[in-house]
This record gives structure tokens, sequence and C-alpha cells, in this order.
């Protein structure tokens, strides 16, 4: 972590996570859709890694190995992303207990597809399908969560890379193409009747991200590099 964090202030990078910390879970709580704030996170998360991407070229010309350099920073995505995606994940675990209609505004919410008992507004009892949680789903919250922030932690240092050459096309071509798939995937898996329905975003994500990542690989394989 320490190599790849070097050219940043602590003060930036401790002040600028921990606000990160605080308000992508607490953000929700005040106005806007959870899945928007897991999202803003996931930004704000990739644009401090494509900084740090951007910082190679001067890392690369001082002779810093370019393998330990990635280590380091995959490491920093490791602990960032382990460190808030429980919090964002609690939130989001938080907010449908309180709410069985909160997982269709978060696509990053994973549920057991089992009805959850709710009261409607005249105090009669009823079942809403698909909306309940157990110790699995919140588990799997929790793992989405993480895979999301770790792999747009990746994008992130790959769009970093990859400014000033030719391969930032490749990487602007791959999100376009990415969140476009995904979308696609979306579309052609949901199902009205199906009670998980709005679990079918995560094999949205999950195709996006792949797409993406193997376009990271490209630019990783391809930066330049004095030291190995």
């Amino acid at each position: 972590m320490k190599l790849f964090l070097s050219p940043f202030k602590p003060a930036v990078y401790l002040g600028g996570f921990l606000l990160l910390c605080i308000a992508i879970p607490l953000g929700r709580f005040e106005f806007g859709d959870g899945g928007l704030w897991t999202m803003l996170g996931a930004a704000v998360l990739a644009i401090f890694f494509a900084v740090g991407g951007k910082n190679w070229a001067a890392m690369n010309q001082l002779g810093t190995s370019f393998n330990r350099w990635m280590n380091s920073a995959a490491l920093t995505a490791l602990v960032s992303s382990t460190v808030v995606a429980p919090l964002t994940a609690a939130s989001a675990v938080f907010h449908q207990s309180r709410s069985p209609y909160y997982w269709w505004y978060d696509p990053f919410l994973v549920t057991n597809g089992e009805p959850m008992p709710w009261i409607d507004g005249n105090g009669d009892p009823y079942l809403i399908d698909g909306a309940a949680q157990d110790a699995s789903s919140m588990a799997l919250t929790v793992l989405l969560h993480f895979a999301v922030f770790f792999t747009m932690a990746f994008i992130g240092l790959a769009i970093g890379l990859a400014q000033g050459t030719r391969m930032i096309w490749l990487m602007v071509g791959a999100v376009f193409a990415g969140s476009f798939l995904g979308g696609v995937t979306a579309a052609l898996t949901e199902d009205p009747l199906n009670p998980f329905r709005p679990n079918v975003y995560v094999v949205a994500i999950a195709v996006a991200a792949i797409f993406t990542l193997a376009a990271c690989s490209v630019v990783f394989t391809r930066t330049r590099k004095f030291v190995r």
C-alpha cells in the first residue's frame, strides 16, 4: 500500500476514505436510492485509483518496479474494498429490514427469494414475494458490494494508466460496451413473475464487470514500464 499511496498526502487519502465510509452508507438515509449511493461510492473509488494510476508515469521514471507497484495497488484496493463494502452492505440490509420495497431501488441488495411479512396501512398483515433476507443473502450482499468496489478500483487504475495513450479509448469503449451488455442481460433475464426479479441485476453487473476487466488486463500488460 505504501508504494502506491506514496505520491498522495496522508490527509488526502485518509480523509477522503473516511468521508467515503461515512457518506455512502449514511447518505441513503437522507435522500436518493440506495443503489445510486453505492454507485457513487464505487465511482469515487475509481477516480481515486485513476489518479493513482496516472502517477505511474512519474514512478516509472524513478525506476519503480511495475510488479511491486501493481501489488501495492492491488493491496490498497483489497483493503479499501474490505473496509467500505460491509458498511454499505449493512446500510442496504438495514433499509430492506425497514421496508420490503427497498430492494426494488437497490440492485446491490441480494434477497433469498422468500416472502417477507409486512403490515399495510390498515394494520393488516400480508406477504411480499421474494423480499426476505437471511444470513446467506446478507453475506452475498456484502460479497457483491466488495466485488463492485474492488472491480471499480481496478477499472479506475486501468483508466489512469491508459491516460495519454491510445488505450484510453479502449477503456472508454469497454466501459460503455460493458454497461450496454449488462443492460441487455438484465432486459433478457428479467421476468415480472419471478420473485428474484431485482436480482437479475447481479448477473448484469457481473457481465459488465467481466467485459470491462478484460480490457483492463490489456492495459496492464501493455503499460510502458522500465522495470518489471
